[in-house]
């Protein structure tokens, strides 16, 4: 029997149709990929934002001993996301680097398989130390949940310049990305009542510049860029949930959910597709 051979003018043809096929139907966006992070929580019988992973912060790490906060207490126990932070009775403490960093491993995974947890939010903040103490201690204690666990690290925004937190310049974000699965940017407090002026919490300029300077060190795929829902009352100094916020005031302070939609829109032009909502409260529309 004779095979059939189409003249190559009929192949090109279908080549080229289907190429366009292709980019009409084939090209699309990946879906944003957004957690909420998340320190108060609305009582129990209100409704919770579930449309994106949830990251509650359980626990407080003093030592090499993991305390779990109250509100966390049989809930939230089948998320993938879990956080893991050093403040103890309300104050950031900077005991858990004189633990072992890898019994504080074990202790800490007992409690991830216990909860289902697949992914752990490091978020280290107000230390009182060295930057070489402070990695020595991260790389033993990551290297003992890594090969189990996403391991992520909450990180203080800055750019090159030295900043005025001393604790921030602690952190690097080469040690960061060479170490973790992802670094968690916290592009928010740019303004913040009594030490500065009052302004922006995020403007949008000062987050592509972090960002930008994040490039450096991490692959792109590596940065989550944090988006705040809340802001300040310049006259006492006190947080305001978004969801309270008054638009009279035309306080600069607070981050809406239009001001957080133009920095996803603008990062992901660049190339960053990661986000997460820092919720003071949780409600929906968050961005």
């Amino acid at each position: 029997m004779k095979k059939f051979k189409a003249p190559k003018e009929v192949v090109f043809g279908l080549l080229v149709v289907l190429t366009s096929l292709i980019i009409i139907f084939g090209k699309f966006e990946s879906e944003l990929d957004i957690v909420v992070a998340v320190n108060k929580w609305r009582p129990q019988n209100e409704a919770i934002n579930r449309d994106y992973p949830l990251a509650p912060f359980c626990w407080d790490l003093d030592g090499h001993q993991i305390v779990e906060h109250p509100n966390c207490k049989d809930r939230f126990t089948q998320e993938s996301y879990c956080g893991l932070q050093n403040e103890v009775n309300g104050a950031w403490s900077s005991s858990f680097l004189k633990s072992d960093p890898s019994i504080a491993a074990e202790n800490v995974k007992h409690h991830l398989l216990k909860r289902g947890c697949d992914t752990i939010i490091i978020d280290f903040e107000g230390l009182s130390t060295t930057q070489d103490t402070l990695e020595s201690w991260l790389s033993i204690f990551t290297k003992e949940l890594s090969a189990k666990f996403r391991v992520s690290y909450a990180a203080y925004a800055k750019n090159a310049k030295v900043v005025s937190n001393p604790p921030a310049n602690i952190q690097n974000y080469n040690f960061v990305c060479k170490n973790f699965h992802e670094i968690w940017i916290m592009t928010y407090d740019y303004s913040i009542p009594p030490w500065t002026e009052v302004g922006e919490l995020a403007p949008l300029d000062w987050v592509q510049d972090v960002v930008e300077y994040a490039t450096k060190f991490c692959r792109k795929d590596q940065i989550r860029v944090g988006l705040a829902a809340y802001g300040y009352d310049w006259k006492t100094g006190k947080i305001i949930e978004e969801k309270d916020y008054n638009p009279r005031t035309k306080n600069p302070s607070i981050e809406l959910i239009s001001k957080r939609q133009k920095k996803v829109e603008v990062l992901r032009s660049s190339g960053i597709d990661k986000f997460f909502v820092w919720a003071l409260g949780m409600y929906d529309e968050l961005i």
